[in-house]
């Protein structure tokens, strides 16, 4: 909180650092009825989030404030879409249909950046006018495309060795016909691509 030529500039810098660690044991099944196998899966997921923040104000006359903010902040998965959703293993004539549970999305974060004009007209009246702009990263989607989820240890599915053909995910194991075992797979991931978003806010509040 200081002077600055004639202008009373006043806020905060800070930076928060976030660590977490994670692990999951899910019932994972292959096959269906009388059939059925099950086993047990241990995955483990670390991450780390470093999360500064500017928080600043300035009174640029007496009934006129200028506010500014930039930050950034992350969102953790929902606990209902990671804990222990198990994974379905289902054999077909080709090779296995396979549903991942999600256990290993990370948070997705944005960086976010606004500016504000407030004009206080009255006694607990406002008049103000705020611009917004958030990049969004890492947005947890559906993922069907198979060569997106073919990693060659195979999640630990016991499904041989994975590897990618074309947009094709093939197991190192073959079917009863004799050819290599394609795996079907649909999960979710962080999205690769970002997303900007940005508007205004107008706002417009007066005691009659």
């Amino acid at each position: 909180d200081t002077p600055l030529d004639g202008i009373r500039l006043r806020g905060h810098v800070g930076v928060r650092q976030e660590n977490t660690k994670q692990k999951i044991t899910s019932l994972d099944r292959t096959g269906s009825g009388l059939t059925a196998t099950f086993k047990l899966n241990e995955r483990e997921t670390e991450y780390s989030n470093t999360l500064p923040s500017l928080l600043l104000a300035a009174d640029v006359a007496e009934n006129f404030v200028v506010r500014l903010g930039a930050y950034k902040t992350f969102v953790r998965p929902n606990p209902r879409d990671i804990s222990p959703i198990s994974t379905t293993v289902t054999p077909t004539v080709d090779g296995y249909n396979i549903a991942l549970g999600r256990v290993e999305i990370e948070p997705y974060t944005s960086n976010s950046y606004d500016v504000s004009f407030e004009w206080y007209n009255r006694r607990n009246g406002l008049i103000g006018l705020a611009l917004y702009k958030k990049e969004i990263k890492g947005q947890i989607q559906a993922e069907t495309r198979d060569a997106f989820l073919c990693p060659a240890d195979g999640y630990g599915l016991g499904l041989g060795t994975w590897s990618v053909n074309g947009d094709l995910c093939y197991s190192s194991l073959n079917t009863p016909a004799g050819t290599r075992a394609q795996i079907n797979v649909d999960g979710a991931i962080n999205s690769p691509t970002p997303l900007e978003v940005t508007g205004a806010e107008l706002t417009i509040q007066q005691n009659l």
